[in-house]
């Protein structure tokens, strides 16, 4: 549940905080208006269990973080107010005459500060697939299938990014709210950066094992069409484009020995060399090419 109330006066925050509090976590935003929005994210069986009323447990909570600093002069603009911050995922969220955009089709764990910039991407992809579903009705069921597995991966990601955020605080508060939000965070941290890798010139490379080239509907243009993508378990998601281009053909060109340079003039005069080193340089940094290792008892027998 998350609680929440605004505040007008002198002393306010004029940047966001965000705190971890011992079973709760607090969030402050100041708005252009000059007002500041509390909000203390809780567990609603804790809320449940503190007696008094809605305003008794939000103030409770709130004098527990640091929000609001010492010394501010504030009273609260309206009533204290409450609203589920429980993410979850519609099922239903496109059908053949519907669609769902925004919180009504996905909402994410606030911890993430990304529910409008989903709420807008899922907006562009909807606007596709109801292109594709007016001028294209043989094409229903994919771009369905589109729309839904695109959520179905947001809504994935992103609750393996909200567990490990939360399995850093219960690492030292080893409080139930922490520690069942932590729950499985197993996963690789995906929100790390990937270490950018130094390839020699003259270094032979081959197309790891893993990689997969399938076709799934995509985003193209104004509509969704079936487009081969490259899948790999280095990868969090399926990958059909680096920007306007397609990888799938790219890796296509892959042959076992072929130097970082070699690889890139393959793909001239599409992409300019010095874009395309570029790129063997993103796949070699995320798993999809290695090294290329010639075998001892290949020497051998060539020697002889």
């Amino acid at each position: 549940m998350a609680l929440h109330a605004y505040w007008a006066g002198s002393g306010l925050p004029d940047h966001p905080r965000i705190e971890a509090g011992a079973d709760a976590w607090y969030w402050g935003v100041p708005l252009p208006d000059g007002v500041y929005n509390t909000l203390v994210f809780a567990d609603p069986r804790d809320l449940r269990a503190q007696r008094g009323t809605l305003a008794d447990k939000f103030h409770a909570l709130l004098a527990a973080s640091s929000l609001l600093p010492s010394g501010t002069k504030a009273r609260l603009v309206g009533p204290v107010q409450a609203t589920d911050a429980t993410p979850y995922l519609d099922d239903e969220c496109v059908t053949a005459d519907s669609i769902k955009v925004g919180d009504a089709a996905l909402a994410l764990d606030p911890i993430s500060s990304s529910g409008v910039q989903k709420a807008i991407q899922s907006a562009l992809a909807a606007a596709a697939v109801v292109n594709t579903l007016l001028q294209r009705p043989r094409a229903q069921a994919m771009a369905q299938q589109f729309y839904r597995a695109s959520l179905q991966e947001s809504s994935t990601r992103h609750h393996a990014w909200a567990r490990n955020h939360y399995a850093q605080v219960a690492a030292r508060r080893p409080a139930r709210f922490w520690r069942e939000r932590a729950a499985d965070a197993t996963t690789p941290d995906v929100t790390a950066p990937v270490a950018e890798v130094a390839l020699p010139p003259d270094m032979a490379l081959r197309l790891s094992p893993g990689v997969e080239i399938v076709e799934l509907p995509c985003l193209v243009d104004r509509f969704i069409e079936a487009r081969p993508a490259v899948r790999s378990p280095d990868l969090a998601a399926p990958v059909a484009y680096l920007g306007e281009l397609e990888l799938a053909p790219m890796l296509r060109c892959v042959r076992s020995g072929m130097t970082p340079r070699d690889l890139a003039r393959s793909w001239m005069p599409r992409v300019p060399l010095r874009k395309g080193l570029a790129i063997v340089q993103w796949l070699v940094a995320r798993g999809l090419l290695f090294p290329h290792v010639v075998e001892p008892a290949m020497v051998e027998r060539r020697g002889a």
